[in-house]
């Protein structure tokens, strides 16, 4: 079940977070994606225990959703590394910004990957489509105590 945005309602939708709240929009953005995200990791661990698999599961589901396309590279899942790609992230869709835009992926990452990996887990992005590169680019870490 869900429903379907246009790439121009959620540009307009973050505009109008934005001229109400601000840079602090960013951060909101962010914090409501995170539960989203750790209750994906569960639906796709509920499917398969397998860690590597329930990215397999998410790459397939959000690429069906068009959220983009969701590439994980360099995971250590022993040290909770690792670097995703993402091809025509929804979010950066119709947007130009000087600076990484893509708040609520970040925060839905994190969410997913801090439960599949049964950790406090840190993400920033590194380059962003809505800067002109080809990809969105975000590593992520451990967050340190």
């Amino acid at each position: 079940h869900g429903f379907i945005f246009r790439f121009e309602t959620w540009a307009n939708v973050k505009d109008s977070l934005v001229e109400e709240y601000g840079p602090e929009a960013d951060s909101v953005l962010f914090k409501a994606a995170i539960n989203a995200g750790r209750r994906s990791a569960h639906r796709r661990l509920d499917v398969t225990q397998n860690k590597k698999e329930a990215l397999k599961l998410l790459t397939a589901f959000k690429v069906s959703q068009n959220w983009g396309k969701i590439i994980f590279s360099k995971i250590d899942f022993k040290k909770k590394t690792g670097t995703i790609h993402i091809i025509d992230s929804f979010e950066a869709n119709k947007i130009r910004s000087l600076k990484p835009i893509c708040h609520f992926f970040r925060g839905y990452l994190c969410g997913f990957l801090s439960e599949l990996l049964e950790d406090s887990i840190e993400i920033t992005e590194d380059k962003c489509k809505a800067q002109g590169k080809e990809k969105c680019e975000f590593s992520f870490h451990r967050k340190k105590n």
